[in-house]
């Protein structure tokens, strides 16, 4: 069987001793030498541990002192510094650790406020920003594109009408003035035409001449004001057989095409608090210059429908609305078969319409993009 081995502490019993009897002997080595202490049993490890258990004493408060620093500020304690040289800055007050701590935790408050602030702030955008891009991807972008007078804003009026709600007060009051324009165009154009026509048209009734050098004189007017004996000359000379000719051969000279509907309510247009209604805001021409947005809703879908100018100064604008299109439609006037464009008087209007779809369609940029041709104006194609 294994030997029993002895306890630890018997084991080890003389190393201690012998340690003690080293720092001992070198204590009385030290004293011999000139040391401080007379005691030569004084060892280290009884020394640090002394050391160890002595409480740190506070310092004394000098009670005398902190009421005179109290009652006279830091001027009673400047003079004791030697190293100020006579100028002692002010004191700076000692803030205590409580208020610290409390302006910490209210700091700390704060910017968790902020932060939350924010975080709650970059929520709301980014949802924004969904929505809107939700919105943009389920919206249809329509382009209304084709020649000069076909009839392309006609389109976007009537979509207005049905489906936002029509014109209010103020802009119908605001579309006077362009239908009295309208008028006053008609009967100056159909006028001056009857003398440059081959062969030229006379007036059935002679006596309507100086009605004639009336409205010649007014022609170029800015600003007209539109007097009550223009409406009187105008309608007039509408009666008059030769001036019905010469209308008939409107396809030789540029006429708008609204031309006999308003020369036909001339009584309804010169009263002071005439009104314009749904159809004559429809016949109403005016030169579109730029681009123009029209936003709708059919069946809870949304479309956005834009409108630019169809004269050949105002295509280079087309290169603008191309951008995420979803269908095109190209507008033609089926009545313009035998009219040519104001630009040249020469190119036949239907051509110019027939040359510009062939131009759209073959462009290589736009070759995704849906493709619409609407013939407009059947009406005036059928009274021809």
């Amino acid at each position: 069987p294994p030997t029993p081995q002895p306890p630890r502490a018997y084991a080890w019993r003389g190393r201690s001793e012998r340690c003690c009897e080293r720092y001992d002997d070198e204590i009385s080595v030290s004293s011999d030498s000139g040391d401080e202490s007379d005691d030569g049993t004084f060892g280290c490890r009884r020394w640090f541990l002394s050391r160890r258990n002595r409480r740190r004493r506070k310092p004394r408060r000098n009670l005398l002192r902190n009421f005179l620093v109290q009652a006279f500020g830091g001027c009673f304690c400047g003079s004791e510094s030697p190293q100020s040289g006579g100028s002692v800055g002010p004191k700076v007050k000692k803030v205590p650790l409580a208020e610290k701590r409390r302006q910490t935790r209210k700091e700390s408050i704060e910017k968790r406020a902020q932060k939350r602030a924010e975080k709650r702030r970059s929520k709301l955008i980014e949802k924004q920003l969904q929505n809107e891009k939700m919105g943009y991807m389920c919206t249809h972008r329509l382009l209304l594109l084709g020649a000069g007078e076909s009839g392309k804003s006609t389109i976007v009026k009537q979509m207005r009408i049905l489906h936002v709600n029509g014109f209010n007060g103020d802009e119908k009051a605001t579309k006077v003035q362009d239908i009295k324009n309208n008028l006053k165009e008609a009967i100056e154009t159909i006028v001056a035409a009857m003398s440059n026509l081959v062969p030229p048209v006379e007036l059935a009734n002679p006596e309507n001449q100086f009605r004639v050098d009336y409205i010649l004189s007014v022609m170029n007017v800015p600003d007209f004001d539109f007097p009550p004996e223009f409406y009187e000359h105008a309608k007039a000379l509408w009666e008059d057989e030769g001036v019905r000719a010469c209308y008939e051969r409107s396809n030789e000279y540029q006429l708008i095409d609204c031309a006999q509907y308003f020369l036909d309510k001339i009584d309804v247009i010169k009263q002071a608090d005439y009104v314009p209604s749904d159809q004559d805001l429809l016949r109403c021409r005016v030169l579109t210059s730029g681009i123009f947005e029209t936003k709708f809703q059919v069946d809870k879908v949304n479309f956005h429908m834009f409108d630019v100018g169809g004269q050949r100064d105002e295509r280079r604008k087309w290169i603008q609305c191309f951008n995420d299109v979803t269908a095109i439609i190209f507008v033609v006037a089926s009545s313009s078969y035998n009219m040519v464009i104001r630009e040249d008087n020469q190119t036949n209007r239907l051509q110019e319409a027939l040359n510009l779809f062939k131009s759209i369609w073959n462009n290589r940029w736009l070759r995704t993009i849906s493709v619409i041709l609407f013939l407009n104006k059947q009406d005036l194609l059928a009274e021809k």
